[in-house]
């Protein structure tokens, strides 16, 4: 089952970094939302940015499921958390602590490659 888990010092200066991340990503979103309203077209600048800010993002989240996985754990839906935890509880045997490691590392395995699927988008539109 997912527990929501204290974070130490380090842990909380990196959710406070993926808080402002997520706040600015969701600021340009309603910039390039404002802009398209007005006729404005500043998109060579938004989508950039904002694929900048989802990498940085993906990336903190991802690399955190490999150290310590204590803001993966936090931040995780508890649905699809509890459903990956429980396939591996109940159908594969596995033990709690177990199962919980792999479900963490299932998220952040997959962040990273949506992060990488960013770099590669960037690689190949922007060059």
């Amino acid at each position: 089952m997912q527990e929501k888990i204290k974070l130490k010092g380090k842990e909380k200066l990196l959710q406070d970094i993926l808080r402002v991340v997520l706040f600015s990503d969701f600021a340009v979103i309603l910039k390039g939302m404002y802009n398209q309203s007005k006729n404005i077209d500043q998109d060579n600048i938004l989508v950039p940015s904002f694929l900048i800010l989802s990498i940085f993002f993906c990336s903190i989240y991802g690399i955190n499921a490999f150290t310590s996985g204590n803001l993966v754990n936090n931040w995780a839906s508890t649905i699809i958390f509890n459903h990956i935890y429980n396939f591996f509880t109940y159908k594969l045997g596995f033990s709690s602590s177990k199962a919980q490691n792999y479900t963490i590392r299932i998220f952040g395995s997959f962040t990273l490659l949506i992060a990488l699927g960013l770099i590669i988008y960037i690689y190949l539109r922007y060059t």
